[in-house]
């Protein structure tokens, strides 16, 4: 899962603060990540620590919710992400990736 993280991330800085936080304990609950609303970022360098901490928990909860084994049924989940979009530039192509980025945010109501 980490080393998936890992390919993801622009630079070698921001993934040792990806592996750093993963292990640390999590000190930001999920209900105070409404700081975020209407704030876009182009690099996880943007984030300060308990911001980067906040986002892995919530995409742990989303991955909970709606990932593989779970109980919830895709039609009636609830979809936090109504009327919002993602823009996505890629160095090289990736269809697995565009394709599960367009899959979540179809999920999730976007």
């Amino acid at each position: 899962m980490l080393s998936n993280t890992f390919r993801a991330l622009q630079s070698p800085a921001a993934a040792a603060r990806v592996a750093a936080l993963s292990t640390a304990k999590r000190g930001m609950s999920i209900s105070s990540l409404t700081q975020f609303e209407g704030k876009h970022f182009i690099s996880i360098d943007q984030l300060s620590n308990d911001e980067l901490r906040g986002l892995l928990d919530l995409s742990k909860k989303y991955r909970d919710t709606y990932g593989k084994g779970s109980s919830v049924n895709p039609v009636e989940a609830p979809k936090p992400l109504t009327g919002q979009s993602v823009s996505m530039i890629f160095q090289k192509r990736s269809t697995r990736t565009r394709v599960s980025t367009e899959t979540g945010m179809n999920l999730l109501g976007g």
